[in-house]
């Protein structure tokens, strides 16, 4: 479901996020943010690090998602052998 929606923040079917963010540690004081702060990379939700065959991670996991959960719905609705 998040690559999904990451896919569609890619390709421009809706807005993303205002801002993207790792997950780093809290800074303990007013210099550790701001140096943080500057060594910072800003890298925009709505670009791809890359792609394959025209599509990015997200969207692999997207269809990968989607695929399995097709197959789980299959094999859940197929009569017992038993």
């Amino acid at each position: 479901m998040l690559g999904g929606y990451h896919a569609g923040v890619e390709w421009g079917f809706w807005p993303g996020p205002a801002s993207c963010a790792g997950a780093n540690a809290a800074p303990t004081s007013a210099s550790d943010l701001l140096k943080q702060m500057s060594g910072a990379r800003l890298v925009p939700c709505d670009a791809a690090a890359w792609r394959l065959l025209g599509l990015s991670l997200a969207g692999y996991n997207a269809l990968i998602a989607a695929g399995l959960a097709a197959l789980a719905v299959y094999a859940l609705r197929r009569p017992s052998t038993s």
